[in-house]
């Protein structure tokens, strides 16, 4: 590759925006730099030499700031805050170039217009740069914070909820709730343990308990006993096997 290609390759991969943007800070910026010297407290100040430092290092500083700020606002589309800075870069052109003999009378001070015009641009510019540049700072971290997505679960009307069915399965009587197992147990209770009598009540309480019986269910069963003969009930209540 010849050096005429590599220049070309070079110009072709060059960002002219920028170039030309920074080419126009450089132009402007002396003039802000100016304009914040002529004003600078430095001509009766002590130390002489340290004072004329200290405000070309400010005005320098505050050229940059000034001059940058409308780039820097243009990049991050804040388009209101650029065309501000853009105007106070028009204010310092025009104090720059305007003529030292025009001046005001003011309560027997003799102030030039470029002089108070300067005097306000240079009080104003610093501290609403600073505002705004933390306003967009602030917005660009607020933005580069993670979203955190909340779902959320839409119902679908077409969605019916099915009970599952209860399958119902058939009560079976335990063995003791059966009549012939409680009578077995009676004549069981009579022949072994009660020795063959026993009071009726005691009898009903009894088996009622086992069981699990009401005492009119254990009633109907001495009842029936009685009937088929297997038992026999006396007069004082008493029950007792039939011989």
């Amino acid at each position: 590759m010849t050096k005429i290609q590599t220049l070309q390759s070079l110009l072709s991969r060059a960002n002219w925006a920028a170039i030309l943007l920074f080419s126009a800070l450089l132009a402007q910026a002396p003039h802000a730099a100016w304009v914040f010297l002529r004003i600078a407290p430095h001509d009766d100040a002590p130390g002489l030499s340290v004072a004329i430092a200290l405000a070309i290092l400010g005005a320098v500083v505050y050229a940059i700031a000034l001059e940058g700020a409308t780039a820097y606002f243009v990049w991050h589309n804040a388009g209101r805050i650029a065309v501000a800075f853009a105007v106070f870069s028009f204010l310092h052109n025009v104090a720059y170039y305007m003529p030292i003999e025009w001046g005001v009378n003011a309560w027997g001070a003799w102030l030039t217009v470029r002089f108070i015009l300067s005097m306000l641009l240079i009080s104003a510019s610093l501290p609403i740069a600073i505002a705004a540049f933390s306003h967009v700072q602030a917005n660009r971290a607020t933005a580069n914070q993670p979203a955190i997505a909340v779902q959320t679960q839409t119902p679908d009307p077409w969605h019916v909820e099915i009970a599952p069915l209860a399958v119902q399965t058939p009560v079976q009587t335990p063995a003791k709730q059966d009549p012939a197992t409680r009578r077995s147990a009676i004549l069981a209770h009579l022949g072994n343990g009660w020795n063959g009598s026993h009071p009726a009540k005691g009898i009903i309480a009894t088996i009622a308990t086992e069981f699990g019986a009401n005492s009119s269910t254990v009633y109907r069963d001495l009842q029936a006993l009685q009937d088929a003969g297997a038992i026999v009930r006396d007069d004082d209540g008493t029950v007792r096997l039939a011989q």
